[in-house]
């Protein structure tokens, strides 16, 4: 089965002409693009969240499934059908209103079991790929471990022969978006690398924008469209991209970016971490040793990548009201450092209440801040 579809889906929004978002997905090595209208030059993928809008001619419809949803099991009896079936009868009814005219990617929950996979691979039209997190939950959980199903894949498990597409994190989504100082690493180790062409039929990039310029995520997206497109290492096409659009030693930089990526995984694990599963010692020390990597990652970045600190600064201020939040769930006492009062890119406090933005604040007109937005988001 031919590896070959390179899906981009923004999460976010974004006002660049249809032409322009087209140019710029396949300039970040994209073929395909998740949008509400055709982009000339990609394939066009169209996301519906109702039956009633498959309409147009996308290369495909993009459909998520709503077994979460209330009203799912509307129809009397649908309690006695197993997860896996009502799956399976979503998915087809799709099929049938398109009656092969179109080809459909059917979005997982989020939470497949072995089973399920089985029997929607079995159940799938000829014009179906089932997209899937590699996690037991939404895709952007970067910090829990890959799920089951995963291991069976790559170690070979026949599902049919129906076409999978992995849906990753590519674009740091709930990590700093590329505003914070990290790539994502454990995302090309753990899964780019290994997507065989066996069973997948490609993979869809998740981010929450399409970057103008080339920042940190432009560099993540680039990487991972090329990995889609052949197994090569990634510290290989890391080393490429670095080369091309930065300059100093890219290995020292590398290795950086590496322990400021488990950081931010530790960080956004925090506010995850259930009240009733943690203790307040537990919680005490966590956080005594998150003040110390943040001092030793300062430490670092001033002897040997000084031209980080801007990005360190703001990533410290949004980490330190996570953690602040984190400590009054806790009950578990915390001290208020000065700079949380200032602006940072997804988090604010407002008295005693932190909240996190769903769109990063792009800075004051001629902030550090807003120059740095401009670099990665443009």
């Amino acid at each position: 089965m031919q590896l070959n579809l390179r899906i981009l889906w923004p999460k976010g929004k974004f006002s660049l002409p249809a032409t322009e978002l087209g140019r710029r997905a396949m300039e970040l090595g994209y073929n395909a693009l998740v949008s509400s209208t055709p982009c000339p030059g990609i394939a066009w993928i169209k996301e519906i969240a109702s039956q009633d809008e498959l309409k147009g001619q996308p290369d495909y419809f993009l459909w998520k499934s709503c077994w979460k949803e209330e009203g799912f099991f509307a129809k009397p009896g649908d309690e006695k059908w197993t997860r896996a079936e009502l799956l399976a009868r979503e998915m087809e009814q799709l099929e049938n209103r398109l009656k092969g005219h179109s080809k459909i990617i059917f979005c997982l929950p989020g939470e497949e079991k072995i089973e399920w996979m089985y029997h929607l691979a079995k159940c799938a039209g000829p014009k179906t790929l089932l997209a899937f997190s590699p996690y037991n939950a939404d895709p952007t959980k970067d910090f829990l471990p890959p799920q089951p199903i995963w291991k069976k894949i790559v170690e070979g498990e026949d599902f049919c022969n129906t076409p999978l597409l992995p849906m990753l994190n590519t674009g740091m989504i709930g990590q700093g978006g590329g505003l914070w100082p990290t790539l994502p690493f454990d995302l090309f180790d753990r899964f780019f690398s290994h997507l065989p062409a066996t069973h997948f039929r490609g993979a869809i990039s998740l981010t929450p924008a399409i970057p103008t310029r080339p920042g940190l995520l432009s560099c993540a997206l680039w990487v991972g469209s090329q990995l889609i497109q052949k197994e090569d290492p990634p510290e290989k096409r890391l080393s490429e991209w670095f080369f091309r659009f930065r300059q100093g030693d890219y290995f020292t930089l590398a290795m950086l970016l590496r322990s400021l990526r488990t950081f931010s995984l530790e960080i956004t694990l925090l506010n995850h971490l259930k009240v009733k599963k943690i203790g307040s010692e537990e919680a005490r020390a966590l956080l005594e040793g998150l003040n110390g990597k943040i001092t030793a990652l300062h430490n670092t970045l001033t002897r040997e990548q000084p031209a980080l600190l801007d990005h360190f600064t703001y990533f410290v201020r949004d980490a330190r009201r996570l953690m602040s939040h984190f400590a009054s769930q806790h009950n578990v006492s915390y001290s208020v450092h000065a700079d949380e009062a200032l602006e940072s890119f997804w988090t604010k406090k407002v008295g005693n209440v932190v909240s996190i933005n769903e769109e990063p604040f792009s800075g004051n007109p001629g902030s550090k801040l807003e120059a740095l937005f401009m670099e990665s988001w443009g």
